[in-house]
């Protein structure tokens, strides 16, 4: 028997639609291409080392091969050469595939960051409300600028507003719209559920936080005007535990 027949799905606020689309996959596909081929000149290397071993070759020759290939440039002699053809057929490879990935970088890292970036000011500013004002403000003041003054300062505010994305795409928060909740009910006879979830917020629930009637209570207390009216009034604004009470001669009241 259930212990009930209601359940509730919480869910994340923003599809991962968001992150997927600041991903350069055609980056991580080069760059795949690069490992491979590097992989093969390595192998092909150690061929190079185990052939000029075997022939009979001056120190000095046979040490000037093993510093090239060992540094990925191509076999000073001909003659060598000629035994590893695949060596130098390797090392063209990876030069190809190095050369392709720069190329691409340059095209698809600024477009991964100009989508970033326009990702973080669509979604963020209401999450940075609560979770940092500091990165809200540096977000709104550099709308349609630059994140930082310097390329380093740059990539660091960007790869803390890769974090909240990813935050708020993950994470099951519970502020505002990036902690959603669907409630169903169960019903005799039938197994399992189907969601159906679409884009918007159906219906809000606003509440006040204890925190927040805590701030507001406190805020009177350093303004000196106010505490020196207060003091007057013989009225004093004190802070319980359980409760706020604003306390006077004449009345009093009581918010939870």
């Amino acid at each position: 028997m259930p212990l009930s027949p209601l359940f509730c799905v919480r869910l994340a606020g923003v599809p991962f639609d968001v992150l997927e689309s600041t991903g350069t996959p055609d980056l991580s596909r080069l760059a795949r291409a690069v490992i491979d081929a590097e992989v093969v000149l390595a192998r092909e290397t150690e061929a190079v080392l185990h052939t000029i071993r075997g022939l009979d070759l001056p120190r000095g020759t046979r040490n000037n091969i093993r510093r090239a290939v060992e540094h990925g440039r191509p076999i000073p002699d001909t003659n060598v050469a000629e035994h590893v053809p695949s060596y130098r057929e390797a090392l063209d490879s990876v030069e190809r595939a190095r050369r392709e990935l720069a190329d691409r970088f340059v095209v698809e890292d600024a477009a991964a960051r100009a989508r970033l970036v326009e990702h973080a000011h669509a979604v963020l500013p209401d999450f940075l409300v609560f979770e940092s004002p500091a990165a809200l403000k540096q977000l709104c003041s550099h709308r349609g600028r630059p994140l930082g003054a310097a390329p380093s300062e740059q990539r660091n505010y960007e790869r803390h507003f890769a974090m909240y994305l990813q935050r708020v795409c993950a994470k099951n928060d519970t502020i505002s719209r990036f902690g959603p909740s669907s409630w169903g009910e169960v019903r005799a006879g039938e197994r399992g559920f189907q969601l159906a979830a679409r884009a918007g917020v159906r219906r809000r629930t606003i509440a006040i936080e204890r925190w927040v009637v805590a701030a507001l209570i406190a805020a009177p207390s350093r303004c000196r005007e106010t505490r020196s009216a207060c003091s007057r009034a013989s009225t004093v604004t004190r802070r319980h535990t359980h409760s706020i009470r604003a306390c006077s001669d004449d009345s009093r009241s009581k918010a939870s």
